[in-house]
């Protein structure tokens, strides 16, 4: 057999090889396409709801579900920090006019004199920190957790916490807590109680 021949020989052996591993690496790409599309994370209707009242172990809900508070992601603008789930606003020393507690997150939110108008937890925990004089005017808790802590000298004017699946209006201040509006039965003083009655604690 002439050296042309044995050179041809070994370059079309060559060419079978690659055409094979492309072949193969095809197959090997499809299958993992395949495996991707099984493993997709579909939501249960498990943690289907309309309000956090139905969720349990802390979840929150948002957008129909149940998830964890903070799931939603990166941080919302308005908050001046967040961790652990949790949004922080800072109102010392800055007003927090219409501030509403961003879906999926709990809020903490400190208000300093004359601080914090308009503000609405929606479905989300809140506590809020009313320490400057006539802080907190305007409150709407939601239906989640609510803890209002009324130091202020006048703080906490029109405080609605009626849906709230429990509410802890405090009001430490002088002449503080002015039209304040608890569940059903969970009143104290001029403030709410979340154990007044079984029924003040309905949080899952």
């Amino acid at each position: 057999m002439s050296a042309n021949a044995i050179g041809s020989g070994s370059g079309s052996g060559q060419i079978a090889k690659l055409a094979m591993a492309m072949a193969m690496a095809m197959l090997l790409g499809a299958a993992l396409l395949a495996g991707a599309g099984c493993s997709v994370d579909r939501r249960s209707s498990a943690f289907a709801c309309e309000s956090t009242t139905e969720c349990s172990g802390g979840r929150v809900c948002v957008d129909q579900f149940c998830v964890l508070p903070g799931a939603a992601g990166t941080c919302p603008v308005d908050c001046t920090r967040c961790e652990g789930g949790t949004c922080y606003l800072d109102c010392t020393d800055q007003d927090c006019t219409g501030f509403d507690c961003p879906a999926g997150w709990k809020c903490n939110i400190t208000c300093g004199t004359g601080r914090c108008t308009d503000i609405d937890c929606g479905s989300s925990d809140c506590d809020l920190l009313c320490t400057g004089n006539n802080a907190c005017e305007d409150v709407t808790c939601g239906t989640g957790r609510c803890n209002v802590l009324c130091s202020g000298r006048r703080a906490c004017a029109d405080v609605d916490c009626e849906d709230a699946c429990s509410c802890e209006v405090a009001c430490d201040g002088l002449l503080s807590c002015n039209a304040i509006s608890c569940p059903d039965g969970c009143s104290a003083e001029n403030g709410c109680s979340a154990t007044t009655t079984a029924t003040c604690n309905t949080c899952p």
